[in-house]
């Protein structure tokens, strides 16, 4: 039996998966020296992964924002005033975006759902 690389498998790649992924790349580089254009597969782009991450990139972005809305919420709750018309507004509108960043994380380090 096939065994994956510990982050394959942290990230919970099937066998199936990463079969998929190896082949998308296999024909991915066949239409490249054919002059052909590159095309999505599974409604993806085919980036190369990194430590099991299929979009390495995106995943460092939203992260990036992750910390930044994370740190936005904190500043609000120190420095805005209890009594501020705008308050609640704000830390609802921040917890939604830390919301929205964690899942952007994991869409686009496997591009599914985990759970």
């Amino acid at each position: 039996p096939h065994i994956l690389p510990l982050a394959l498998q942290i990230l919970r790649w099937t066998c199936t998966d990463d079969c998929r992924y190896q082949c998308m790349h296999m024909i991915t580089d066949e239409a490249q020296e054919s002059g052909l254009p590159v095309l999505q597969y599974y409604g993806k782009w085919p980036f190369w992964r990194f430590a099991g991450l299929q979009e390495p990139a995106s995943v460092l972005f939203s992260l990036l924002n992750l910390v930044a809305h994370v740190y936005g919420f904190v500043q609000v709750r120190r420095r805005v005033p209890d009594g501020h018309p705008m308050r609640g507004y704000y830390l609802r509108f921040a917890i939604l975006s830390v919301n929205a960043w964690i899942w952007s994380t994991v869409f686009h380090s496997r591009g599914k759902i985990f759970i």
